[in-house]
């Protein structure tokens, strides 16, 4: 049987076809002939995931993105269906993550936590976006961004303000100078009296001129002075004590009034007759007043007064 050109030619084509659709499925990483499940994941944004794109698990490939649509009736969220290798089990607790490389490349991540309860074909698996990169450094630098330019204008107004004000910034410089001149004057001062303070302290501390000298001779003077004043004490001690030994000497003799009072009893019973008397009479000018004073408020006796008799009081026998 002779085949026409026409067939070898539409064969040709079709095994072509065939080859460059294999070709391109395994490159995108799928193989036809291996069974696989498709499980689905529903996204309010999908931050450019596209068909085709790899399904990973810890960076290893076991599926691949089949189709993405757009459920309208849905607030527009998107369904992407998910081809999984029929050999990878997938369990209630999945999650299929968006993420990104450093090349900007998108790929759903199944991570989960135990693999919980196996899912059919045709379920829904948890659905999460993962920021990628450059949003985090966004995020990260905007608030940067913002504390630069109140920076920014902060260093616009002290520039304005130092604009304004160079006369006193001019003002202020001059006094620095000033104040700059007068702590070098001050410190050189210093370095002199503290050369001289040095000088001093050396000339304190010399054994022989020194502070320790001025004491020893400070201790000197008071021995004496304190050998003196003990000296002359004791002599005046010693006269006091004669003096007193010659009084009592006299008294114990019999020599002098002091030694009769002591022991003439006669003496002793008049004195203390005499004090007797004295105190009745004292007695009697506080009662009878006016038996010993007379006086007139206007320095003679009324008319028609009488002085009383004074009393008369004999005095009693001794």
């Amino acid at each position: 049987m002779k085949i026409s050109k026409e067939f070898k030619v539409g064969l040709l084509a079709v095994v072509s076809i065939t080859v460059l659709y294999l070709g391109f499925n395994f490159l995108k990483g799928s193989n036809l002939f291996s069974p696989y499940n498709t499980y689905y994941a529903v996204y309010d944004n999908i931050d450019g995931l596209d068909v085709s794109n790899p399904i990973l698990i810890n960076g290893y490939s076991v599926g691949r993105v089949s189709k993405i649509e757009i459920l309208q009736n849905d607030y527009n969220r998107l369904l992407v269906s998910l081809d999984i290798n029929g050999d990878q089990q997938v369990g209630k607790n999945t999650r299929a993550i968006i993420k990104s490389d450093i090349l900007g490349s998108k790929a759903i991540h199944l991570d989960s936590v135990g693999v919980g309860a196996p899912l059919k074909e045709g379920d829904t698996l948890n659905a999460m976006l993962h920021k990628g990169i450059t949003e985090q450094l966004t995020n990260t630098a905007m608030p940067l961004v913002d504390q630069f330019e109140v920076t920014l204008q902060n260093l616009n107004i002290i520039l304005a303000n130092l604009a304004n004000n160079e006369d006193n910034i001019n003002q202020v410089i001059a006094n620095f100078k000033n104040t700059s001149a007068n702590i070098a004057k001050g410190t050189s001062r210093l370095d002199v009296m503290s050369t001289k303070l040095d000088k001093l302290l050396t000339e304190l501390n010399n054994p022989e001129t020194g502070v320790a000298a001025l004491v020893s001779k400070m201790n000197q003077v008071a021995d004496t002075v304190n050998s003196l004043e003990l000296e002359a004490l004791m002599t005046s001690t010693k006269k006091s004590i004669d003096q007193l030994g010659a009084t009592l000497q006299q008294i114990n003799e019999g020599d002098g009034n002091l030694n009769r009072l002591l022991k003439d009893d006669e003496l002793y019973n008049n004195m203390t007759k005499t004090m007797g008397d004295l105190d009745k009479l004292f007695i009697d000018m506080r009662e009878n007043p006016r038996r010993y004073v007379h006086f007139s408020v206007f320095g003679k006796k009324d008319k028609g007064s009488k002085e009383p008799p004074a009393d008369t009081e004999e005095t009693p026998e001794e």
